[in-house]
């Protein structure tokens, strides 16, 4: 549609529809290199209704910070009038009072007004007055608005104010799961409108995302069918990628929700916003004991998984990595899925990324695979460019880097054999251990100490395997490197693991 024919659309367009609008024009703007203009169209045509997505007019891949599933904040900035109507506290208490008692006139036109109203209300980007309009009593009405049929109107602003409250504090969401606002976004989820189901996928991902509790009753209350069944109802855009971020919040947790097949083939969709939350709900399944990492392999989804490792948008390669990480943490034939799967060259190139986080994480993962078979050690072993891109780490990353880095040399000298360990120590793994070894971080000192031993340890089998050599044949290189000195140093350690450690290893093979 041309610019020009917008104010036509919009003037004639049904209340519930004014959002769907908006996004299409803000999708237009950005195609054509106008983004710069979308903030000023939006705040003439849609000042008292558009509700815009910030995330979807991003045009940045880059990651937000997203360890775990976050409520979504408020969704408009608030208007000038509604800037205004919150000059004075007096004032504002008597208007947002006036606007409740009004949520519950005999007129619709008048209920959707105030409804619309106290969402933009509460769509303020600092403090929105959450408390206040609780304490007025807007939950009430407004939940029950959300079951009036044929009225989608009203349903999608009452949504709206509640998805809004629902983005508040732990005590927000607990007042609205108390009112009842359940069964009602529930029941919105199957409403002929896009945009009014739309609104309570909102809603429900930010109760369930509130806390495991309010995740469970969320479930309990039969969101995750409805849920689902939005997949394969829907081709807009928006809403997929909504849904696919609440259904992130219902899996997160446990026992988790029968959902895995859905995320397997959200995770092949061609959006990067829908792989992304996909990829985080499947590594939420995946983290914990072999049981539910093995029913993610079930779905086939590893070979896509590991494909987005080497996606261009970091967006999508962190949650690829956490999740190929909680999967190499299972039993050795699911981390040897991974190996089956070339995943080793994408995680290589991994620790070079200019994010930091990703180099951590990419450690961790390698630390999971070495920890596993010999023979899982050799692939490590012969990826072109791990293990010297992991003594390089050992030696002069950040600290949190050089720990995970240690650790996936230290579990290769304890799962290698013999001669993988003499490969390692000829490649020069015990540099950084010197590092971590006189590191004032107990952990790092720890595992340092835990591959010293585990050198030594299979040493002191090659000497029994092969008795011309030395009594120990790594004795010269923890010599060369000053470590007997540096463990010595360590039995007087103050903290006691690291410590008793450190005194084990003198005790077993640096005593004579």
């Amino acid at each position: 549609m041309e610019l020009a024919h917008w104010d036509a659309a919009v003037a004639n367009a049904p209340a519930a529809n004014i959002a769907a609008a908006a996004r299409e024009m803000i999708s237009l703007l950005v195609e054509m290199g106008a983004a710069e203009k979308a903030s000023g169209i939006v705040a003439k045509h849609f000042s008292d209704w558009v509700m815009v997505n910030l995330d979807e007019l991003s045009l940045d891949d880059e990651a937000k910070s997203r360890a775990q599933p976050l409520r979504h904040t408020a969704r408009q900035e608030l208007a000038p009038s509604s800037q205004a109507l919150l000059s004075g506290t007096t004032e504002a208490n008597s208007d947002i009072a006036g606007l409740v008692q009004a949520l519950g006139s005999p007129f619709m036109n008048e209920r959707v007004e105030a409804a619309g109203r106290i969402g933009h209300i509460l769509s303020m980007e600092r403090n929105p007055p959450i408390a206040l309009v609780m304490e007025l009593g807007a939950i009430p009405p407004l939940v029950e608005s959300l079951h009036h049929h044929n009225e989608d109107a009203l349903n999608y602003e009452a949504a709206w104010a509640l998805t809004n409250i629902a983005s508040g504090p732990s005590n927000a969401v607990d007042a609205l799961v108390r009112h009842g606002a359940l069964p009602g976004f529930v029941r919105l989820l199957g409403s002929p409108n896009e945009d009014v189901r739309d609104e309570a996928v909102w809603g429900l991902g930010n109760i369930a995302g509130g806390s495991p509790l309010n995740r469970d009753q969320v479930l309990a209350c039969g969101a995750l069918p409805p849920l689902l069944g939005l997949f394969s109802s829907t081709t807009k855009l928006s809403l997929m990628r909504h849904a696919t971020w609440a259904l992130s919040t219902f899996v997160r947790g446990k026992p988790s929700p029968p959902a895995h097949i859905a995320l397997a083939s959200l995770a092949h969709h061609e959006d990067t916003q829908v792989q992304t939350d996909a990829l985080w709900a499947l590594t939420y399944l995946a983290d914990g004991e072999d049981a539910r990492i093995q029913a993610v392999l079930d779905t086939g989804v590893l070979p896509r998984v590991v494909q987005l490792l080497s996606h261009s948008s970091l967006q999508v390669q962190t949650p690829a990595l956490r999740c190929v990480g909680n999967i190499a943490s299972g039993a050795n034939a699911q981390a040897q899925a991974l190996l089956d799967l070339s995943a080793l060259p994408p995680l290589h190139a991994m620790l070079s990324h200019p994010k930091k986080s990703i180099q951590k994480a990419a450690c961790w993962t390698l630390s999971n695979i070495t920890a596993g078979t010999s023979s899982q050690v050799q692939a490590v072993l012969e990826a072109e460019g791990i293990i010297p891109a992991l003594v390089e780490l050992s030696c002069s990353a950040e600290s949190e880097i050089r720990k995970e880095a240690t650790w996936a040399l230290s579990n290769a000298l304890k799962a290698g054999t013999p001669a993988q360990v003499a490969h390692l120590v000829q490649q020069d793994c015990l540099r950084g251990f010197g590092t971590a070894l006189g590191d004032g971080d107990p952990g790092l000192a720890f595992c340092a100490l835990e591959g010293v031993s585990h050198v030594l340890d299979k040493g002191a089998e090659l000497a029994r395997l092969n008795a011309v050599l030395a009594p120990n044949a790594f004795h010269g290189y923890l010599n060369q490197l000053q470590l007997a000195e540096k463990i010595t140093a360590l039995t007087e350690h103050a903290d006691e693991e690291v410590q008793e450690k450190a005194r084990e290893v003198v005790q077993r093979h640096l005593g004579a």
